[in-house]
């Protein structure tokens, strides 16, 4: 857990977690085998019947003997049960969802007095933070497209993370999210890239537009290795999806034709269904393709 998780974002993470776990349960009792387990006892020895409810009426089948049939009856019933106190906790967990106040630094800074959100975000956070010189977007018309390319030429990682780049201005109305140090994104999962990026000391170009084959696109990230080698990532989110799955898949088209290749020098990353983000799995697919061999 890093230092900028907070409880608040725990017992979401468990919450969601749980309802998962109940909708899963509940799924699986569909398809659970008909009847219920009974009982007995015969001469200090147990003896098992098969209950059914037919016609209006209870029947039970002695089933003593038959071992499968007993156990999926007896799991059955203990599923049932498990189902009975998850439903009951997951009430728990509502409730308590409803009452809490997000601690997320962006929910925090929203609640300050007016002019607050003009500081930087990391500076209030941590005052003794050192802003990096990246990213560092344009939006002179003069700044215009650079090629996709594969590696750094004669500049350092430094150097490139802290150039002039030409931004992505067309979507600019849609980046209502800010990343804890106060970059603009279009999504909660951008934001939670950059936070990561961030934590991770990446030198890095966020939404910077690109030429390919004359095209212009726009890479969620782009990351500069120690080695000079670009790493190009893309946040694939839940909005609009069937839209965005044909562009989405445009843009891997035109990346492969360069040669950036996915699980090679292109990351891709997903929303969960609920727009949340597996945050730990992301920051493990980050550090293995910023090491492996290109």
């Amino acid at each position: 857990m890093d230092r900028f998780t907070t409880e608040t974002d725990a017992f979401n993470s468990l919450y969601a977690v749980h309802t998962e776990q109940l909708r899963i349960l509940s799924r699986s009792l569909k398809d659970a085998i008909y009847g219920k387990l009974m009982v007995t006892a015969e001469k200090g020895k147990p003896v098992y019947f098969r209950v059914t409810h037919e016609n209006g009426k209870y029947k039970r089948k002695r089933i003593t003997g038959r071992e499968q049939i007993i156990y999926k009856l007896a799991n059955k019933q203990y599923r049932t049960e498990l189902k009975r106190r998850k439903e009951h906790n997951n009430k728990i967990f509502a409730g308590i969802a409803q009452r809490l106040l997000p601690e997320d630094p962006s929910s925090v800074m929203a609640a300050l007095p007016k002019g607050f959100d003009k500081l930087d975000y990391s500076r209030v956070i941590d005052p003794n933070a050192r802003r990096p010189d990246w990213p560092n977007p344009s939006r002179d018309p003069y700044v215009f497209p650079e090629r996709a390319r594969l590696t750094l030429e004669d500049e350092t990682p430094e150097e490139w993370a802290a150039a002039l780049y030409c931004e992505n201005t067309k979507e600019l109305r849609n980046k209502t999210h800010r990343s804890r140090r106060g970059i603009c994104c279009r999504s909660k999962g951008e934001a939670m890239l950059l936070d990561l990026a961030d934590d991770m000391g990446l030198r890095y170009r966020y939404d910077s537009t690109v030429l390919i084959d004359g095209r212009e696109i726009s890479p969620d990230l782009i990351i500069a290795r120690e080695d000079g080698k670009l790493i190009y990532v893309e946040h694939h989110g839940w909005i609009d999806r069937e839209s965005n799955d044909r562009w989405f898949l445009f843009k891997l088209d035109l990346y492969a034709s360069i040669g950036i290749l996915q699980g090679y020098n292109l990351l891709v990353t997903f929303d969960r269904s609920d727009t949340s983000c597996d945050t730990e799995l992301i920051r493990r697919q980050l550090e293995n393709i910023m090491t492996q061999p290109l």
